[in-house]
């Protein structure tokens, strides 16, 4: 099982490379601390769904807008809601990853790129959903949502 630290660092790289043959410098990269929060809880629940199996083992949380894996948060908060890049940060947990890991993240990522961060912030805010159940109108701010819990979670739909 991969550390969401090792997912994080993929994503930033793969976001990375949209940045129109400018490495590092954005351009089509849109991947901010929010986006990668839903982006991680999206894959985590696909994982479940599609293999059986959690792809990471880190706790994801009920924040105010929506799950959040604590230590990725914390490690890129300094970011805001600025675009992350391979430029500004390490990388090189991503090389934990084995390829089965790297191709369902390949995967995942060609299905939830498109999406922007508020679209899947909304989409983890619908009534019934993990998040809505655990955050209970702000009662279980921080509290963790359970991975039995994200059996349950609605996903994007393939064709966008």
């Amino acid at each position: 099982m991969a550390r969401a630290k090792s997912v994080a660092a993929y994503l930033i790289e793969k976001f990375s490379k949209l940045g129109d043959g400018q490495e590092g410098l954005g351009g089509n990269n849109d991947l901010t601390n929010l986006k990668l929060q839903k982006l991680l809880y999206f894959f985590q629940v696909e994982s479940i769904k599609n293999n059986g199996k959690a792809l990471f083992d880190d706790k994801i949380e009920a924040w105010q807008y929506g799950p959040v894996v604590p230590s990725i948060y914390n490690e890129l908060s300094q970011f805001g809601a600025y675009v992350i890049t391979d430029f500004d940060t390490d990388t090189t947990a991503s090389n934990d990853l084995s390829d089965g890991e790297c191709s369902f993240i390949n995967k995942m990522f060609e299905k939830y790129n498109k999406y922007s961060a508020w679209a899947l912030v909304q989409m983890t805010h619908k009534k019934g959903s993990p998040w809505d159940i655990v955050y209970h109108g702000g009662n279980g701010n921080k509290q963790e949502i359970k991975l039995e819990l994200l059996k349950t979670a609605e996903t994007m739909p393939d064709n966008g």
